[in-house]
């Protein structure tokens, strides 16, 4: 299988409310459903994932909740709000990034970088599932300064400023 095939859709949402049961909604908008592609790499993580979650299951026995769900605790149920805190800490202790780095504030990081690195704006539009450029751009179009010098040296290039 190519690269390319491999693909995620995000057509669902999960809520629950304190001290209530799991369910899952149809995403804010009808652009919040969207496909995503896989990287191979991606791919042969999620299928170790799914080795180890295979493990628990078998470990717990009777006492999984089989609801499909591909990121879960020991017995199958979507992670609690404090164990994904919990690994995002973890994960932000690994990278060597600031204790203040908070689990909301990934979304927006992802999205500037990815601005920033040259993603086309559609793209990463597309990517968090907005109803328009326009949210996407105004909302995570932080430009750093090594961006902003590069556009300046751009309209120098188009205008002849500078050169010798």
């Amino acid at each position: 299988m190519a690269e390319s095939d491999y693909r995620v859709t995000v057509q669902r949402s999960l809520k629950r409310r304190l001290r209530a049961e799991w369910r899952t909604t149809p995403p804010k908008t009808d652009k919040s459903v969207r496909t995503i592609a896989l990287t191979d790499a991606l791919v042969k993580e999620l299928e170790e994932h799914r080795r180890r979650q295979l493990e628990m299951r078998l470990k717990a026995g009777a006492d999984w909740a089989d609801a499909g769900f591909i990121f879960t605790d020991e017995v199958g149920e979507p992670f609690k709000i404090a164990a994904v805190r919990k690994i995002h800490r973890q994960i932000c202790e690994a990278a060597k990034l600031s204790k203040a780095f908070k689990l909301k504030v990934s979304r927006h990081s992802c999205a500037s970088a990815l601005l920033n690195d040259g993603a086309p704006l559609k793209m990463v539009s597309e990517r968090l599932g907005h109803a328009s450029i326009k949210t996407t751009g105004d909302i995570y179009g932080v430009v750093d300064d090594q961006r902003q010098r590069e556009v300046s040296e751009r309209v120098g290039q188009l205008f002849g400023i500078g050169k010798q």
